[in-house]
């Protein structure tokens, strides 16, 4: 049985573009919760937030709070589609070059019972199999999947598992790559204060 290749999308989102976006929406937020303050402050000032004039503070405080925490977890939810997407590219790109390290070798016996659709976790076991050294890293980043999943199945379940910030998923994904062996594809980024 042939199995075909999947396209590569090259207008794919990056972390880069991700991470201005979520800076630029935070500065964004951040003048809004000034203009709601300035708003319940000031009976005067012109406000096109009249829905928060009527509002007790507290309930402005719990709105922009929930404003902040949507924000975080759909960039959260982008970063770390992003991040499963880089490991996707890896086993990809070294079982069709065909290297010979462990890990290709181990990735091409995979591919041949899996094909290129192979599963998150397989793929980390993996790398935790063959570099053990990773696994602390590596335990995080599952971790990051599983709030992923939570995140990507409408958080309608209570989540248990750990909550991550945009800063902490970066964090994550970043101290993961640099320590897997050969680990090419990642481009590390500066994270800006949001």
């Amino acid at each position: 049985m042939t199995r075909k290749k999947i396209p590569l999308n090259p207008d794919r989102p990056r972390v880069r573009e991700i991470w201005d976006y979520y800076a630029a929406s935070t500065k964004a937020l951040k003048l809004y919760q000034k203009e709601l303050l300035d708003s319940l402050a000031n009976e005067n000032v012109q406000s096109d937030s009249n829905e928060a004039r009527f509002m007790p503070k507290s309930e402005v405080f719990d709105l922009l709070e929930s404003y902040y925490t949507e924000l975080s977890q759909e960039v959260v939810l982008t970063l770390s589609s992003i991040f499963e997407a880089e490991l996707r590219l890896d086993y990809q790109h070294r079982v069709r070059n065909r290297f010979k390290d462990d890990i290709s070798k181990s990735f091409r016996v995979l591919h041949k019972k899996h094909g290129e659709r192979i599963r998150m976790e397989t793929l980390l076991n993996v790398w935790k199999k063959r570099y053990s050294e990773c696994g602390r890293h590596i335990s995080l980043f599952e971790r990051l999947i599983l709030f992923r999943h939570w995140l990507a199945h409408g958080r309608y379940w209570i989540n248990k598992s750990d909550e991550f910030t945009p800063e902490l998923s970066l964090t994550c994904a970043d101290n993961l790559f640099t320590s897997l062996p050969n680990f090419d594809t990642w481009e590390s980024i500066d994270q800006p204060n949001t």
